[in-house]
């Protein structure tokens, strides 16, 4: 909860900065890079989960996982980064940025999803292999621990790149820094292809990965278009969503390792005692805002504090019931179909993206017209 409430003020924040103001498609980036870091490193904290609990994990097999990893961040934020710009600029009527700001766009999307990527794949594989050592599940830790700080990262990479790049616009710099960071591509392919352990997943999940990017397409642009009349928007949204998120990935990772040890285990009990703790998670944060007098960023708070209070423990509540349930039809749906189970958390994290994000900007109508 630390992690996502760090990340929703980060987001506070950079909305005022002078480059997220002169290219509006940064907006629509945030959903969507969020989407794809959290999904890949869920993915690899499935994976290196399922490996330790049936006792394959190696140093080898970890490697693997992170050039793979690598591989996937580089070659979808390339892609990502040019669908959100011409994007933007179709929903803008048509009106597109200079060359240069699709070089920012593209460029901001590749840096932030490189070394976001590579930071939390370090820290989920040492997670991982601790859990093993001492006997804990590392369904219980690695999963949440990746998506809650990989927001947090994400975000400061994210806002960190945008405003250097940002400086330099109108030069080539923007453009020189895409070209580094598409290099290691080559060498990332060739590490994948000649691990016996990653070289299995290179042509695998690809079309959940887009999916996923295209579900949290919309939720960028909800956000891009709301964030602006509902002060405090900005602040809540990664916390709803990344919890909601958060939930889901566990309950699909506690599936797919059951269904790979043919384990049987009443996991509706599971979920039921993750809905049940993640609505008092969402209270400690209203009331951290509270008493930090960060709801200042909400026009007279105090004036309909319990209508808002009520309003988001409802949204929460139903977006959490819903990603807990399609993450379980998902998951099984995957290895009905002979596919890694893990490939549904791309779409189940874009969901909750969607879901959520949506849910809480029709909240915001209803609590207080548009400022």
């Amino acid at each position: 909860m630390i992690g996502f409430a760090f990340a929703g003020v980060v987001l506070d924040q950079v909305q005022h900065f002078a480059v997220f103001k002169q290219v509006t498609e940064l907006f629509i980036l945030v959903p969507v890079i969020l989407n794809l870091k959290s999904s890949l490193e869920l993915n690899l904290a499935s994976r290196l989960s399922e490996a330790a609990n049936s006792d394959t994990l190696s140093f080898r097999l970890v490697m693997g996982n992170i050039a793979l990893v690598q591989l996937q961040a580089l070659l979808a934020a390339f892609a990502s980064g040019l669908w959100v710009y011409i994007l933007g600029g179709i929903i803008n009527g048509g009106h597109f940025e200079s060359e240069k700001g699709t070089s920012l766009v593209v460029s901001v999307s590749l840096i932030t999803a490189s070394l976001a990527s590579l930071a939390s794949s370090i820290l989920m594989s040492i997670i991982v292999a601790v859990c093993k050592q001492i006997g804990i599940d590392p369904d219980n830790i690695a999963t949440p621990l990746a998506a809650s700080t990989g927001d947090l990262f994400t975000l400061v990479i994210m806002s960190a790149a945008s405003v250097i790049l940002g400086q330099f616009l109108s030069t080539n710099l923007p453009l020189i820094a895409g070209i580094i960071f598409l290099m290691p591509i080559p060498i990332c392919w060739w590490l994948v292809s000649n691990n016996e352990f990653a070289r299995p997943h290179i042509e695998k999940g690809w079309g959940a990965i887009f999916l996923g990017m295209a579900i949290a397409t919309g939720a960028g642009i909800a956000l891009e278009r709301a964030i602006k009349r509902f002060p405090g928007l900005a602040l809540v949204t990664p916390v709803l969503t990344g919890l909601a998120g958060c939930v889901g990935a566990i309950h699909a990772s506690r599936w797919a390792t059951r269904l790979l040890i043919l384990a049987k285990e009443a996991l509706q009990a599971t979920a039921t005692t993750l809905f049940a703790i993640s609505i008092p998670v969402h209270w400690i944060f209203l009331l951290i805002i509270a008493f930090l007098n960060m709801a200042k960023t909400v026009k007279d708070p105090a004036e309909y504090a319990l209508i808002f209070f009520v309003m988001y423990t409802l949204v929460a509540a139903f977006a959490t019931a819903c990603v807990l349930w399609l993450a379980g039809v998902l998951t099984r749906y995957c290895f009905r179909k002979g596919w890694s189970a893990s490939s549904a958390l791309p779409v189940i994290a874009a969901l909750a993206d969607l879901l959520g994000t949506g849910l809480l900007i029709g909240g915001f109508f209803m609590v207080r017209p548009a400022s």
